[in-house]
């Protein structure tokens, strides 16, 4: 029925590949989770995960659909809890859900450089989305305190590799539900607001 009344207007839908899918993305197997191009247009950053939680990040071709590295097994980032994917404004890293190690565009992991200790939550978190402009990084993330959860956006500036801001959302009083948190963000072009 919202097909028929929004016809002629964009639709946007969740997408699961399976073996037997045709699609221009090849040998990508499993639910893909979140996707970003690369600056120059060149490069998708998906991440995909299976039935058994392996969770990947792939680099592939935009034009050809080929990868252009093996598989990142994203899984054992440190640090890293939560499905994510965003290039850095210069294409030459990945934010994939960790703070403490991004990936290259060749495929290798490195550090972040961030300084963790200056986000002041003392609770665990998964970091549910992500946003880069050329001066900060925000994550919306969820907390997992005792007794209950929260969400926040937690802003990093990149120059300093400090936390410059984390922003309590959300909390909720009975231990809110998994079907609850921040799914995306957005930074202004004139970097001035998060959205």
């Amino acid at each position: 029925n919202a097909r028929a009344e929004i016809s002629g207007k964009p639709w946007i839908e969740d997408l699961t590949v399976v073996p037997d899918t045709q699609c221009t993305v090849k040998r990508v197997i499993g639910e893909i989770c979140k996707v970003d191009i690369a600056p120059d247009g060149k490069t998708l950053a998906l991440i995909t995960k299976d039935d058994s939680y392996n969770v990947k990040l792939h680099l592939v071709n935009a034009a050809t659909g080929d990868e252009r590295v093996s598989p990142v097994d994203i899984k054992s980032l440190p640090d890293r809890v939560g499905l994510a994917a965003k290039f850095f404004p210069d294409g030459t890293n990945i934010f994939a859900g960790s703070l403490s190690s991004f990936v290259n565009s060749k495929g290798k992991v490195t550090p972040s450089g961030f300084d963790l200790s200056s986000i002041e939550m003392n609770e665990k978190f998964s970091i549910e989305c992500c946003d880069i402009s050329p001066k900060f990084v925000a994550c919306g993330v969820t907390t997992f305190p005792f007794g209950g959860r929260s969400l926040h956006m937690v802003v990093f500036d990149q120059k300093s590799k400090k936390c410059v801001k984390a922003l309590e959302v959300l909390k909720f009083r009975f231990g809110g539900s998994a079907q609850f948190g921040v799914r995306c963000c957005a930074i202004s072009a004139n970097e001035s607001l998060l959205c």
